[in-house]
Formats: C-alpha cells, sequence, structure tokens
C-alpha cells in the first residue's frame, strides 16, 4: 500500500509540478532574452588623435543603465534638442525688435557653405540680442540639458541674423564643423517663420521634421546629428545662429570662415572645404 501510495503522488503531483517549474523557469529565461533592454547611442567627444574620422567627428558608445542615468538629456537624445518658447516674452520681445530691425541690411552669404540663396548679418556684440544670448534664458536651458554650467557663449564665432526669404533658399544635409575641443554646442534660434522650409534632422534611426516655431531654439551637438533646411517656395525663415562652448574648451584655428564677411584664417593651403555650420 505504501509503494503504490509513493508511485501515485510522484506520478500524479511530483512530476507535474518539477515540469511546470521547469517549463516557468524557461519561459522567464525566453523572456528576458526577448525584452532585454536595449543599450542607447550617445554622442561622445572624440581625441583630436582620431585621425579615422578627421579629428574630431563624435563617436558612438553603448551605455549600461547605470550609465545612462548620468547622461545629460543632449547625449540621451542623440545630441539633439528642438524646444518652444525658449526665451522669456520680454525677451523674445526685444529680440524681434531689434533683428526686425536689420533684415533691410543683411548681406549674401560671402564664404563657401552647404547653404544656398541664404543672406544674412554679424550682429553687434554691444546689441541688446547679445546679451540676452550671453546670459539670458537660453544659457540656463542650455546648461541644465549639457549639465555644464560652465557653458558660455563663444566669442570666437560671431552670432549671426540669417534669412530664407528668396526662393530656393536652402541647406543640404550636413553635420556641423567642430571648431572646439571638445565640441560646442550650435543653437538656432527662430525669430520668424511663415515659410514652407522644413528642418529635419536625424535622431539615431528616426528622421525629425520641424516647420520650427517663432521663439524656439534647435540644439546641435557640432560633429553630431546631420540636419537640413528644405528649399524654400513662399513666406520668410529668419533665424539667429550662435554655439555655446565648455569653459574649459580650446578653439580650433584656422577651420572657421565667415558666413558673411571675409576669412578670419587662410588656414592650410589645398582644397577649399564649404563651411557647415
Amino acid at each position: 500500500t505504501t509503494l503504490v501510495a509513493w508511485i501515485w503522488f510522484t506520478a500524479v503531483l511530483l512530476v507535474p509540478t518539477t515540469c511546470a517549474f521547469q517549463t516557468c523557469h524557461t519561459r522567464q529565461g525566453r523572456w528576458h532574452q526577448q525584452h532585454q533592454v536595449s543599450r542607447p547611442v550617445s554622442f561622445l567627444h572624440a581625441s583630436d588623435n582620431n585621425n579615422n574620422n578627421n579629428n574630431n567627428v563624435l563617436e558612438y558608445s553603448s551605455y549600461s543603465y547605470q550609465q545612462r542615468q548620468s547622461l545629460s538629456q543632449m547625449d540621451q537624445r542623440g545630441g539633439a534638442i528642438y524646444r518652444q518658447s525658449i526665451l522669456t516674452n520680454e525677451e523674445f520681445t526685444i529680440v524681434q525688435k531689434e533683428i526686425s530691425a536689420l533684415t533691410n541690411h543683411l548681406n549674401d552669404e560671402t564664404a563657401s557653405t552647404v547653404a544656398i540663396n541664404r543672406q544674412g548679418a554679424r550682429l553687434a556684440p554691444d546689441s541688446q540680442t547679445y546679451k540676452i544670448l550671453e546670459s539670458g534664458s537660453l544659457l540656463d536651458y542650455l546648461r541644465k540639458v549639457s549639465a555644464d554650467d560652465s557653458m558660455v557663449l563663444s566669442t570666437n564665432l560671431p552670432v549671426e541674423v540669417r534669412q530664407y526669404e528668396k526662393v530656393g533658399a536652402s541647406m543640404a544635409w550636413h553635420e556641423d564643423d567642430v571648431l572646439y575641443d571638445p565640441p560646442q554646442v550650435e543653437a538656432v534660434i527662430t525669430v520668424e517663420n511663415n515659410s514652407d522650409c522644413v528642418t529635419m534632422w536625424k535622431d539615431g534611426n528616426k528622421l525629425q521634421s520641424r516647420e520650427t516655431d517663432p521663439n524656439s531654439v534647435l540644439l546641435l551637438q557640432a560633429g553630431g546629428p546631420l540636419h537640413c533646411v528644405t528649399s524654400l517656395k513662399r513666406g520668410r525663415r529668419l533665424i539667429l545662429k550662435c554655439a555655446y562652448r565648455s569653459g574649459n574648451a580650446s578653439f580650433r584655428q584656422g577651420v572657421h570662415e565667415e558666413t558673411f564677411g571675409v576669412s578670419k584664417s587662410k588656414g592650410k593651403k589645398g582644397k577649399k572645404q564649404k563651411s557647415k555650420r
């Protein structure tokens, strides 16, 4: 009787329970394999000694979950952030008034760039708009998303007013030239836009596109995300372009050319490269 009871217990209860546990454990393993959290890809500052990527193109690296939590918002978003209502109402009113007064004094581009039919002018450092970019809401926001409180407005690169109004005005796909080590962050502030121009950029494998709103900013890590502006058919798009650098960043001499003026440096002799910023 005892032997029969033991056989019945083994066959009816023990074996199915053991099999059920093994099946559950196997399913859990399959679930974990199928639902592994993929590590994000983020831009890192490349060394100047890397000759395979033109001395400063940002390279990719994967991170663990713990490391990912310490990344800046710029890194988490692949080096590009678009934000609306970046300036306070008071700041933006000043910018609109001052920039509107300059639109009758814009010049065609003199440097060889990836843009066509664009006009612009350098903004005077003593202007109110310059002061706002130097110490206002945009800088506060950039320091937050870059996790770098030492970020400052670049004095080596001019703040520029840029206008897309001529039919066909556009900017080809490009990544901004790396002009600092570590690379600068380029800021595109839209002052006015009633055009059909579309700003596009690549966020990893995703393509983002916007008809950028007045008082918005697109922040781009130099050497990072590819971006472009589609060809204008109607309207006008008026923007400010400036760059911010880390407090300890060093400027790369002989790389930058003035977009709306003479070259700041002749640089090395050889094939002329188009300016990309």
